[in-house]
């Protein structure tokens, strides 16, 4: 997302476009001429922190006190000030997260739900803002939701941008002008690495440190893309090569194809003529023939019409007779069903008079029953009164043991708080023994500790001694393994190189298979489309032959049919049209084992007339032919041409009569003219037969495949695809060759990139690891000097830690004899509680007896009246039962008198029933005769129906090849259009009528030259092979990527070139002014420290003078009367007044325009606040002081004081006084 623009607060310098980075602008040594020097106003909160309600701080020029007692809320001002300029961590504010900065409630006021803090700016001495304005006024808000803004003069802001307008006036959250007491003492006591962002921040290079880091960044990405963009381009170059080399061919192939599909076009559209002419005569032939057809069907369905009237009334007399069978039948069923009811009834009366006898029986056994259970109950109710009577005297028994295990409870609970009183004692006096042990033991382990690290330092030196020298050692591994890492780096990207060409090469052969494997696909595809189209047209026509019918329907009748006899004769191919002309009649006829096979066949309910072979009848041979071997008319025996194939195919051929195989019509006639009672045929299919009669095979037939052609055709068919379902096999098989050679290929090309990568990772990991090891080396050199000025402090600790430690002993010997006489008063309370919990426990279990005796007799009660309620309900369903077999004898006397009636019923209904089985069976006797005489004149009908059926049956047989022809031109048409379409995208009459250019008008009007030059183009194609067709456009596309990729190449360069100049460029204007700034603050600190501690010595000193820029900064201290030392060595009070004259310092470098001060002088004694006092005044007129104190002689130098109290816990308040 592109920035938007710059608001008007905006006052950081801008980088211009198409740069890599700005360096920082340019600063005087004073470092107030060039910015501008803005003074606090005054500060609104409201709802942060202790102050719930909107409070305003003025500051005028000079100094401002903030004073009240710990915990009122003073620094609550000076994290509202930090707060408003953008601190970000709550650690800094005194908080856990950054929502405790809202006011979180008291005792009388609930929580506020929004923090907000404004803190005016205001110029000072004419230096405004570069816009001309002299007041800007700052606001944060944050809400509990979560929710933050910031404003700049009431306008929404960003943090950047208050962070960018706070550095032109060289203040903020983080800087030196905002300083508590932690954060004086930390800039003594922390690292010299640390120290110098004091410095740094004076000197005004921290934006140079941070640009330079995001230059360093924007470097490092920069030559991670320059790396990229040249494997990228490797990679673009070495395609570009292929796909010129694939172009070319693309180029080539184009233009075969071209050529190559004009010339089908022209040879389809002829074809589609040819044939489309063929079709017209024959379907005119066809029509001729449906007509007749048409004739003798109407004929034979008049017949058929009468059959089925003669069928229906001879169905229906036999339904009559049916009907008549049914009902004597069913007559028959109802007499022995009624029989069988009389026999149920019979039954059931007589199972009746048996269960009254047993029934007097149960009557006896049931009074026995019935006074058994009433002694039972008075039994019962004699021993429950017993029971209760025992029950009352128990419950006064319990009554009076609670009553004694109470009084002893109450003994037991005043023995324990005697006992509990003494081991409270006991218990006090162990506490502070543990507490003495503690301290013993901490001093102790402190004292070790010190003396451990006293060790330490001693051993130190030789340590880093030796990590010098394992440093040194690692640096000159880490540059042999750097050398070691860029020589595998070169070989990996030359394997790369390989395995790409070895890729390309198994892509082409690749190619190569599958253009292989489409071609032969596209052949067997087309067999298979042609073969199919016969196998239909067979099955069709052969569902209309009787023939066919009869094979369907031979195996349920049980006649051995072994299929026609066209299908075990083989011919040859040029004489199947005279084969079919001379065996017209016996190609389609069916071939029997024999005879009985005939008759089964015959009474087969098969319509039209079906020819039968059968194998068992003697076969007569006519005369031999005469000698005609010499004759140039005569081509030879027709049986010569006719060979059988199968179980019985030379059987059949024997049968076939003889015949010359001649020249041509005219040859027969006159050969039968010299040779007559001999068969003469013709290869069109011309044929005169031994009577003299010539069958003459149409114009319109000549040409036409017959039953024999298509039996051939496919066989030839079935073979060939045979054939090429194994090429296509082997082809598919080369494909998935080609698949897994192109699979492994990648594989290798994707495992050598990963090599490549790994290799170039480990070589920039080598040289971070020199750019280590050289750090480690400079880092154990500073160290060195650290653990030497360790040793002494330590050393001085434990000393003190020792004497501590003495002490410690002589109090715990006396809480030792304490914790003795305690002890035998607690273990003489714990017997007293013991003898007591004795009587207790006595007096508990003889009361939890008696209540469990009585609990056993309340359970006996409640057994006998359980045992009552049981007899009681026995007596109760005796008596009931009782009353129910009364009154079943009554209802058994009433069923036998309705079973007796129901059987005589049941026997006149019987007698009924047979008569009228009888008069059924004479019915069925007399539809009998009817139906012999209706049989005979059906019969009469079957016949002349069969022979109309015959008759139409031969017409059927012309129309029906006629049709074949007709379909198989129409399918070769068809399959010129579909070979048409899927070739050239468009149906044969959609074909334009244009001549192919740069071909000879021979070539377009012979078909053969037509053919030939169409084979010649196809081969040139497929020595061209499989081709890329996008390979020109990706060429194309290809070129222009690798021309924007040299230009970014040579960009990244570029910048590359820049981004180094500008760091160079950075990296000397950040040390010339670091050195620059830390020569004067280092001699205003010698001044400083003087005028602080009224003497003494000082000195800044740099921990790396050949590295300014990474050097720490060691603070060196020489009180009066004292050696020069340290700043660590110091005294506490010591170190405050040195790091109060190193601020002072800055301030004299670079003073801020404000300058907040939280308690700085509280570690000071009276004499040293009144120089700090002195030192601060001396700034007042540059800038502007608030301070937090406790101290009066800071608050009677202050201009303006403010008292902060406490008025109700929570709350803080403020009170302002004016001191001019």
């Amino acid at each position: 997302m592109p920035p938007g623009p710059a608001p008007p607060w905006d006052l950081s310098p801008r980088e211009p476009s198409g740069t890599p980075c700005c360096p920082c602008p340019t600063s005087s040594s004073t470092g107030s001429a060039d910015r501008a020097m803005l003074r606090l106003e005054k500060l609104e909160l409201a709802g942060f922190k202790s102050f719930p309600e909107r409070t305003v701080i003025e500051f005028p020029p000079g100094v401002t006190a903030v004073v009240g007692p710990n915990g009122c809320g003073k620094s609550n001002i000076a994290d509202a000030v930090q707060w408003v300029l953008g601190e970000q961590s709550a650690r800094a504010l005194r908080g856990r997260r950054m929502e405790d900065v809202i006011f979180a409630g008291s005792q009388g006021r609930g929580p506020g739900g929004m923090a907000e803090v404004s803190l005016h700016l205001v110029a000072r001495k004419g230096n405004g803002l570069p816009d001309g304005r002299e007041r800007v006024v700052l606001t944060r808000r944050l809400y509990r939701s979560g929710e933050s803004e910031y404003l700049i003069d009431g306008r929404p802001a960003r943090l950047q941008d208050i962070r960018d307008l706070l550095e032109q006036i060289r203040a903020g959250a983080r800087t030196y002008a905002i300083t508590d007491q932690a954060r004086v003492a930390a800039f003594v006591l922390s690292k010299p690495k640390e120290r110098r962002l004091f410095i740094e921040e004076a000197a005004g290079i921290s934006g140079y440190k941070q640009r330079r880091r995001l230059a360093e960044n924007k470097l490092e990405a920069t030559r991670s893309n320059l790396l990229r963009v040249d494997d990228i381009l490797r990679e673009v170059e070495r395609q570009r090569r292929s796909l010129k080399r694939q172009a070319s061919l693309a180029r080539r192939a184009r233009k075969l194809d071209e050529q190559l599909r004009s010339l089908r076009g022209v040879w389809y559209r002829r074809r589609g003529e040819e044939l489309a002419r063929r079709l017209e005569a024959q379907e005119a032939d066809l029509a001729v023939a449906r007509r007749e057809e048409a004739h003798l069907e109407r004929e034979r369905a008049r017949l058929a019409e009468a059959l089925a009237l003669g069928r229906a009334t001879l169905d229906e007399a036999r339904a009559k007779r049916d009907r008549a069978v049914e009902r004597a039948h069913a007559e028959e069923l109802a007499a022995a069903g009624i029989e069988r009811e009389l026999e149920q009834a019979r039954g059931r009366l007589a199972a009746l008079e048996a269960r009254a006898g047993e029934r007097d029986g149960s009557e006896r056994r049931l009074a026995e029953e019935l006074q058994r259970c009433s002694a039972e109950r008075e039994r019962l109710l004699v021993t429950a009164e017993a029971l209760a009577a025992e029950r009352n005297e128990l419950s006064e028994r319990c009554a009076a043991a609670e009553r004694s295990a109470r009084d002893r409870q109450q003994e037991l609970e005043r023995a324990r708080e005697r006992a509990a009183a003494a081991e409270a004692s006991w218990y006090e006096a162990l506490h502070e023994r543990a507490d003495l042990a503690a301290q013993l033991t901490a001093a102790r382990e402190a004292a070790e500790r010190e003396a451990e690290r006293e060790r330490e330092a001693r051993e130190g030196t030789s340590a880093l001694e030796a990590s010098l020298e394992a440093a040194r050692r690692s640096l000159e591994e880490a540059s042999r393994a750097l050398a070691e890492a860029e020589r595998r780096e070169r070989a990996a990207a030359d394997e790369l190189e390989r395995r790409r060409e070895a890729e390309e090469e198994a892509v082409r052969r690749l190619e190569e298979a599958r253009a292989a494997e489409r071609a032969a696909a596209g052949e067997l595809a087309a067999c298979a489309g042609e073969k199919s189209a016969l196998d239909t047209l067979e099955v069709r026509l052969a569902g209309e032959e009787p023939a066919a019918r009869l094979l369907e329907r031979s195996r349920e009748a049980r006649v051995k049919a072994r299929g026609v006899v066209a299908d075990a004769l083989s011919v040859d191919p040029e004489a199947e049209r005279a084969a079919e002309a001379h065996l017209d009649g016996l190609l389609p006829a069916v071939v029997v084992e024999g005879v009985a096979d005939v008759l089964r066949a015959a009474e087969l309910p098969v319509e039209g007339r079906v020819r039968l072979l059968p194998l068992d009848l003697p076969a007569v041979r006519r005369a031999p032919l005469p000698p005609l071997a010499g004759d140039a008319r005569v081509r030879g025996r027709l049986a010569e041409s006719i060979a059988g194939r199968g179980a019985h195919g030379h059987e059949i051929a024997e049968r076939i009569d003889e015949a010359y195989l001649v020249t041509d019509l005219r040859a027969a006639l006159e050969l039968y003219r010299a040779f007559p009672g001999h068969a003469f045929v013709t290869p069109e299919g011309h044929r005169i037969d031994p009577r003299g009669v010539v069958t003459v095979e149409g114009n319109g037939q000549i040409g036409r495949e017959g039953l024999l052609a298509r039996h051939r055709r496919r066989e030839e068919l079935g073979r060939r695809l045979e054939v090429l379902e194994k090429e296509v096999s082997a082809a598919r098989r080369a494909v998935s060759s080609a698949l897994a050679a192109r699979d492994a290929a990648l594989a290798e090309r994707r495992s050598a990139e990963e090599r490549l990568r790994r290799a170039r990772e480990a070589a920039g990991e080598a040289r971070v690891a020199v750019a280590r090891a050289q750090e480690t080396l400079a880092r154990f050199e500073r160290e060195l000097e650290i653990a030497r000025s360790a040793q002494q402090q330590a050393a001085s600790r434990l000393a003190g830690l020792r004497a501590r430690g003495a002490e410690l002993d002589r109090e715990l010997e006396r809480v030792e004899a304490a914790i003795a006489a305690a002890r035998e008063e607690v273990d003489a309370a714990r017997e007293g509680v013991r003898l007591a919990e004795q009587r207790a426990r006595e007096a508990v279990q003889e009361a939890a007896a008696l209540a469990a005796e009585r609990g056993a007799l309340d359970e006996r009660r409640a057994a006998l009246e359980r045992d009552r309620r049981r007899v009681e309900a026995e007596l109760a369903r005796l008596k009931e039962l009782d009353e129910r077999g009364r009154h079943e004898k009554s209802r058994a006397r009433e069923e036998a008198c309705r079973l007796r009636e129901r059987a005589e019923r049941l026997a006149s209904r019987l007698e009924e029933a047979r008569r009228r089985g009888r008069e059924a069976a004479a019915s069925a006797e007399r539809a009998g005769a009817e139906i012999e005489r209706l049989d005979a004149k059906v019969r009469e009908v079957e016949r002349r129906h069969d022979l109309a059926c015959a008759e139409f049956e031969t017409v059927r047989g012309r129309r029906e090849r006629l049709a074949l022809e007709v379909e198989r031109s129409r399918l070769a048409l068809q399959h010129e259009r579909e070979n048409c379409v899927e070739e050239l995208g468009c149906d044969i009459a959609a074909l334009p009528e244009v001549r192919p250019e740069g071909f000879d008008d021979e070539v377009l009007e012979s078909p053969a030259l037509l053919r030939e030059t169409i084979a010649d183009l196809r081969r040139k194609r497929e020595r061209v092979g499989a081709v890329n067709p996008l390979a020109e456009e990706e060429y194309d596309e290809l070129s222009r990527r690798y021309e924007e990729l040299s230009a970014q190449h040579d960009d990244l360069e570029q910048s590359i070139r820049e981004l180094e100049a500008s760091i160079r460029r950075m990296n000397r204007e950040s040390r010339e002014r670091f050195m620059e700034a830390f020569r004067e603050i280092r001699a205003h600190f010698k001044r400083q420290f003087a005028l602080l501690f009224q003497g003494g010595n000082a000195d800044l000193v740099l921990d790396e003078e050949d590295n300014p820029l990474e050097a720490g900064i060691e603070i060196l201290c020489q009180p009066p009367g004292k050696k020069l030392q340290s700043v660590t060595l110091l005294s506490g009070g010591e170190k405050a007044l040195a790091a109060t004259a190193i601020l002072f310092a800055i301030f004299s470098y670079q003073p801020p325009p404000f300058c907040l001060l939280d308690e700085v002088d509280a570690p000071l004694d009276d004499a040293n606040v009144g120089r700090f006092a002195d030192a601060v005044k001396s700034f007042t007129d540059r800038t502007q002081f608030i301070l937090m104190t406790h101290n009066k002689r800071s608050m009677e130098m202050a201009d303006v004081l403010y008292g902060v109290t406490m008025p109700e816990p929570g709350v803080s308040s403020l009170v302002a006084l004016s001191l001019d």
